[in-house]
């Protein structure tokens, strides 16, 4: 079959009604070889669980690849709906099906047409099973006994859907009448990145097209110019809310909400609105943007018409009012006075691609090609089309993409976001209902709630279990339902860094989620998604980025994410608005300029108990002294600190007098109170206006809800700085006002509803902005403001970690994507270690590696972390694990978080190690600094400047170190002939840049006059030899010689033979951190650490012995490298060392195979 067959083949097959011939010849040719078995289930054949939503299940036929068994399934659904809704239930019940239905055989997939009655609507999908298997009683392997996952990938077909899509993905299967497919290209064939790759390429081109076009309309009109300027309307923020809305409305239009006619209901609309208002079909035009779009948005949408049942004169049909502001026109621009005549073409045409034959490349020939599909991805169900987590996707990586020289920024894999998600939730439950539900008996629940979904609600409506039925969730879960549910329903989840929006809406669909399961024991009514997601939405979900148009974008992702389970076909709710939920603001910053804004004591329960007052105030002086004296005692005191801490006791001090003061008018007595007083008054009120501004409607109400909330911030604002004697700063900050891009967030005032009665957020979830630029005043004030950066480097994603710690509660659950060198380079992020180890109970680590979607040039991990303290804690360590292992508890490994603390860094290689042999092999020891100097290499920078063949004359002195020209093994070692001028002077010559300069680094000479052991920077294991020659090395080699206070007790080969040996080579990967995959290291920091055994001289002795019979052959015979006999002695007597090495540090032979086997 040529590819113009098969193309025909698909659509005539999947932009129709189902017609059971036409799947039978289409299966047949793709996948060539189907063998005719055909049988039916229906009525009694089909189980309880799901026989009100299943009608009939027919297979015609098998498949096999030779090593996986596929069956082809038609199942034919009882109600129209189904097919949208209940995908949970169609995936379980071929899950159901293929897990030994049929006499106990199991089947690996199966291709599956679901269909509606009404046949125009229909799937067709690969359901692919995860089995594991474990060995029985009688060693044979059986289907371990568990939650048994089912997979499935589904095309949107039928008469309401394109085939583009599935064109592209299917056609190289069909075409092929040779090679029968194997299971993974059938599965290929469903991939949904490719979908998501090709639209996002499409959906950026439109957005600069779109950009471009702009640009240009404001280059040459004045009036729009002006108005632009006025209102800091960016062209790029305009056109991606432009196409936000439009792709907003292309979901919606799939509900049939659009052309509704008078009198008719919700989803009787067309399915094709936008393709209809641009034909001209709906009402005339001369401009699409100017005459339909604009008026459609800012007037149809926007506006509330139910009292006239949403009938709109304009456009003569029923248009939703969609409210929550998606539908305001950017920064308010005069969108009715302004022309904007956007070419029409941008939006259709008639060009041809040449590549791919397809016509028209205007937004709505791009998006009318694609299917769009109203369901959230999930991690066990994937529609083959465009869906919010995919806009989500497409959005996070045009967050950055501002020009045609941009290539977008890097999103989060969706798997990823799926177990952050789960895993905070599981741990917020764990410690909300510690004592009452066991960790297993969550996990249960959040991982897998919506597979026994059905089983849980069959048992429930038959009273009781059967052989049949059995409650799959623990007793402790469905006993304390409503106490679980209710701690979903008042969990508090902020994302600091909030971007497109992914994490605050995979937390909703585990919410959500996990609260369906819980109603099969709930029998309260109203209990929908809709109204799930909306309680979530209002009473959970809270956000801050620095990015206006990513605020925008989560919002957007939320909205739709709500509007798409609006069932109620009579009456369509209005969006909620998200101003004061989702808002813009720098994460890191609560002050301006070095002023701060907000005192949060402002907004603190008033207490008008006098004494009280007093002793408060007097608690927190003992605990500033104590916290002085601490930091003193510990030398820690910086000044920075120690100022602050004298500020606040003054303060204190300050205020005891004021109260303590006797014989003053009771006005000025009262005067604080009256301060905190009015504070919380405006507080409350605040959190009211909060409230009433979510749910309002009115746009004029709106308009006078913001500007009430604007002037009772602004007041708490001015009370601080007058607070702080700062009033003469107000004129600065007044400014920011009405700034769109405010440089601070004041995260006390602005979300106080949470502070005041949660004390903070219960799950703090992100994936921050990393080793963002910073100017020198922003590293001198984060320096000063946050503990973690305060030395070595200052990345962004560091001081979000002491954010989240800040504005969690004392029981916040933690989970961020980090950048892996945070742990893993202590010279740059010590402080940050420290005051993770100190400040966290960490409880899982996943080392990402690089390429995992974010960057391609960093290594990630994900962070899963508690602020309370559990000085017992251990450490869940995964390194690399595949994503769809990432629920698999056997990829962990463990480490306790008290040897961390003790060791003050945060080493994950140690979990790969036997931490009882590791203490055993360093008990009794010296470490290696002890006892040496160890020491880097000089740093030549300009080589070919500085290094000769031929010493030229006195400054040159003997030097090894430059690749190629070396050779460095255990007990071996030579070099060519060079010579290093020694002198900065000289290298000052060509050195004029006094930056460049500082990189030659000639180190101390009398380092290399030593007799010294040499050690290989660049090498995955220890391997050293005595230089007798004072020869000077680069920093490539490592030089290591006796302190003086020990020549007389240690011998140098000694001390040799035992970095040599397995056993210390064990201890010493331990310790690595740094390029232990593609660049191994040895570090300096780290040789120091090496443990060498204390012992006298003598018993020393016959360690030298064998070391120097070692060196005599490999440094007086030229010929060692070539002779197999003399290196077969050396290793013999490398043997011999190794066995006195195990002895002398009491290694077991269970011990010594660990050591030998790593």
């Amino acid at each position: 079959m040529d590819k113009k067959q098969a193309q025909t083949l698909i659509k005539e097959t999947f932009e129709s009604t189902f017609d059971k011939g036409r799947f039978v010849s289409f299966v047949k040719n793709l996948l060539n070889d189907v063998e005719e078995a055909t049988f039916m289930y229906k009525g009694n054949y089909i189980p309880d669980a799901y026989e009100q939503y299943i009608n009939t299940l027919e297979r015609i036929g098998k498949y096999t690849d030779g090593e996986h068994k596929i069956d082809i399934l038609i199942a034919k659904l009882k109600k129209e709906t189904s097919i949208e809704r209940a995908r949970t239930m169609q995936r379980n019940f071929v899950a159901w099906y293929l897990n030994g239905s049929r006499g106990g055989e199991l089947k690996d997939a199966a291709l599956v047409a679901f269909v509606a009655p009404n046949e125009e609507d229909w799937r067709f999908s690969l359901v692919k099973m995860d089995y594991r298997f474990e060995e029985g009683k009688k060693g044979r392997m059986r289907v371990k006994e568990e939650f048994t996952p089912a997979r499935r990938w589904s095309f949107l077909v039928g008469v309401n859907e394109n085939s583009h899509t599935a064109q592209s993905q299917l056609v190289d299967l069909v075409i092929d009448d040779e090679r029968n497919p194997v299971l993974n290209q059938i599965e290929e064939a469903f991939n949904i990145e490719k979908v998501t790759k090709e639209f996002f390429e499409k959906y950026k081109d439109l957005f600069l097209r779109v950009k471009d076009a702009l640009d240009e309309l404001v280059k040459r009109d004045e009036k729009l110019r002006s108005d632009f300027k006025d209102k800091e309307v960016d062209t790029a923020n305009f056109a991606k809310k432009l196409l936000g809305q439009i792709v907003f409305l292309y979901f919606l239009q799939k509900k049939g909400w659009f052309g509704v006619k008078k009198d008719e209901e919700w989803g009787t609309g067309s399915k094709r609105f936008f393709r209809d208002l641009f034909e001209g079909e709906v009402i005339p035009y001369k401009n699409f943007f100017n005459d339909v779009l604009e008026p459609l948005f800012y007037d149809a949408l926007a506006l509330d018409r139910s009292h006239i049942d949403h009938w709109n004169d304009h456009f003569q049909c029923k248009i939703p009012f969609l409210n929550g502001g998606l539908f305001d026109p950017i920064n308010n621009y005069s969108w009715e006075k302004t022309v904007i005549d956007l070419p029409n073409d941008l939006f259709s045409n008639d060009r041809k691609d040449i590549k791919t034959g397809d016509i028209g490349n205007g937004i709505l020939d791009i998006f009318d090609r694609y299917n769009f599909t109203v369901k959230e991805d999930e991690p066990l169900e994937k529609e083959v089309a465009v869906d919010p987590e995919m806009l989500g996707k497409v959005f996070e990586n045009l967050l950055e993409v501002k020009d045609r020289k941009s290539k977008g920024t890097y999103y989060t894999p969706r798997e990823i976001v799926h177990y952050m998600c789960q895993q905070s939730l599981i741990n917020y439950l764990s410690t909300e209902l510690e004592g009452k539900i066991t960790k297993e008996d969550i996990e249960t629940l959040i991982k897998y709630g919506e597979q026994v979904g059905e089983n849980e609600a069959t048992v429930e409506a038959k009273g009781r279990e059967t052989d049949t039925y059995s409650y799959k969730l623990s007793e402790s879960i469905r006993q304390n339902a409503e106490l679980v549910d209710e701690k979903l329903a008042s969990i508090k989840v902020c994302d600091p860094a909030i971007g497109s929006g992914a994490f605050p809406v995979g937390m909703m669909t585990e919410i959500v989620r996990a609260r369906k399961t819980l109603s099969s024991y709930i029998k309260d009514s109203g209990r929908t998604l809709y109204n799930f997601k909306r309680d979530c939405i209002h009473n959970s979900l809270y956000g801050v980025d620095i990015d206006p148009s990513a605020v925008e974008i989560a919002k957007l992702r939320l909205w739709l994410s709500l509007v798409v389970d609006e069932d109620d076909i009579r009456q369509i709710k209005p969006l909620p608005n998200l101003d004061y939920k989702i808002m813009q603001g720098n994460s890191l910053l609560d002050e301006y300029g070095g002023v701060r804004l907000f005192d949060d004591k402002l907004i603190s329960t008033v207490n008008f108990d006098k004494e009280k007052q007093i002793s408060n105030l007097k608690e927190k002086q003992a605990e500033l002294s104590s916290e002085y004296i601490r930091l003193h005692q510990a030398d820690k005191l910086t000044r920075d600190k120690k100022q602050q801490i004298d500020e606040e006791l003054k303060k204190i001090n300050s205020q005891i007098k004021r109260l303590e003061q006797s014989g003053k008018k009771v006005e000025e007595n009262a005067s604080l109170f009256d301060i905190y007083s009015s504070a919380k008054k405006k507080s409350d009120e605040l959190k009211r206006l909060h409230k009433e501004f979510f749910e309002t409607t009115q746009k004029t109400k709106k308009d006078e809800l913001k500007k009430q909330i604007e002037r009772l911030e602004w007041d708490l604002i001015e009370t601080t700085l007058r607070e702080q004697n700062k009033s003469s700063e107000l004129k600065k900050i007044e400014v920011l006002k009405k700034a769109n891009i405010k440089p601070f967030f004041l995260w006390k005032l602005h979300f106080s509803d949470v502070f005041q009665e949660n004390g903070g957020f219960d799950i703090v979830i992100a994936n921050p902005p990393y080793n963002a630029e910073l100017s020198d005043q922003e590293r001198e004030l984060y320096k000063n403001k946050f503990e973690c950066v305060r030395t070595g480097r200052q990345d962004t994603a560091a001081i979000f970690v002491e954010v989240a710690k800040r504005i969690g509660n004392p029981d916040m659950q933690f989970s961020f994507i980090l950048p892996f060198r945070l742990f893993s380079r202590k010279r740059n992020h010590g402080e940050f270690q420290i005051y993770t180890l100190n400040n966290f109970s960490i409880l899982s680590i996943l080392y990402l590696g690089s390429n995992v979607g974010f960057s391609a040039n960093d290594e990630f991990m994900i962070l899963v972390m508690s602020s309370r303290i559990n000085y017992k804690n251990k450490i869940n360590v995964a390194f690399k694990p595949a994503l769809e292992e990432l629920w698999d508890s056997r990829i962990f490994t463990k480490i306790d978080q008290s040897l961390l603390i003790e060791k003050r860094e945060v080493n994950l290689n140690i979990a790969r190690f036997d931490v009882d042999l590791l203490g055993k092999i360093n008990n009794g020891c010296l470490s290696l600094e002890t006892i040496c100097h160890v020491k880097d290499g000089i740093v030549p920078f300009i080589r070919e400047k500085l290094v000769k063949d031929k010493k030229a004359d006195s400054r040159y002195v003997k030097f090894a170190g430059i690749a190629g020209r070396y050779h460095l093994s255990k007990y071996y070692f030579s070099c060519d002939d060079l010579w290093l001028c020694y002198d900065i002077k000289e290298a000052m010559r060509f050195i004029k840049d006094k930056v460049e300069l500082r990189k030659v680094q000639l180190r101390e000479r009398e380092i290399f006059l030593h007799r010294k052991i040499l050690t290989a920077q660049n090498s995955a294991i220890l391997k050293g030899s005595i230089d007798e020659n004072k020869i000077f090395v680069s920093n490539s080699l490592h030089s290591t010689y006796l302190r003086d206070e020990y020549e007389n007790l240690f011998y140098l080969e000694y001390i040799l033979a035992l970095i040599n040996s397995p056993a210390i080579n064990y201890y010493h990967n331990s310790l690595r951190q740094k390029g232990t995959d593609l660049h191994p290291q040895i570090l300096v920091s780290d040789l120091k650490k090496l443990p060498i055994k204390n012992i006298s001289t003598q018993d020393q002795a016959p360690f030298k012995n064998l070391a120097e019979q070692i060196l005599e052959i490999t440094t007086t015979s030229k010929d060692y490298l070539q002779s197999s006999a003399k290196q077969a002695q050396v290793k013999e007597y490398e043997h011999q060392i190794d066995q006195m090495v195990y002895e002398l540090y009491g290694l077991t032979k269970e011990e010594i195979k660990i050591v030998e086997g790593a």
